[in-house]
């Protein structure tokens, strides 16, 4: 039996976030982005920089899904975003207690950006709330196939318990 300590936690945390940034899209600057078919991407936590760079490649809007706290916040990042003229929404979701109302808030704001023909930049703090909102929204909300979908997942990550408890509360209400 393995217990995981919280120094193993963090160093595995650490690793992790080595590793995203690592395989993150080059040149972007926004770590372990993931662009998607529809004209979306999601993303770990971007830089100031990055932030920069998306605006030249047409992004319009940004939806943040990490709460305040979380420890790779950009500082200032909402008014950073609209100073580079894009729209900005937080929608916190927290990491251990994933929602059903947080989803349907994302799904109508990917709607109305989708409906205004925005390209929008979801990201969270290392792309997994991010990839899992992206999945879903993907298959219930624009019909893709769910393997085709979830498929882009697991480019960043396995999820966890609480998370495929998540998921499976939406694809079987």
């Amino acid at each position: 039996m393995t217990t995981i300590t919280s120094r193993s936690a963090r160093a595995l945390v650490l690793v992790t976030g080595v590793l995203l940034a690592w395989t993150g899209r080059a040149g972007s600057g926004v770590p372990a982005r993931i662009d998607y078919p529809e004209g979306f991407s999601s993303a770990g936590m971007p830089s100031a920089d990055g932030l920069r760079r998306i605006t030249k490649e047409g992004f319009t809007a940004v939806i943040n899904l990490a709460p305040e706290s979380v420890s790779n916040q950009l500082a200032g990042e909402a008014q950073l975003v609209v100073e580079l003229g894009m729209q900005y929404v937080n929608i916190p979701v927290a990491w251990d207690a994933p929602g059903k109302a947080d989803f349907e808030r994302f799904a109508a704001r990917m709607q109305a950006f989708e409906k205004d023909k925005q390209k929008v930049l979801v990201h969270c703090q290392a792309n997994m709330r991010a990839s899992v909102f992206s999945y879903l929204y993907r298959h219930l909300k624009l019909g893709a196939p769910q393997e085709e979908a979830r498929a882009y997942v697991e480019r960043i990550w396995s999820p966890n318990a609480a998370w495929q408890d998540f998921i499976d509360s939406l694809l079987w209400p």
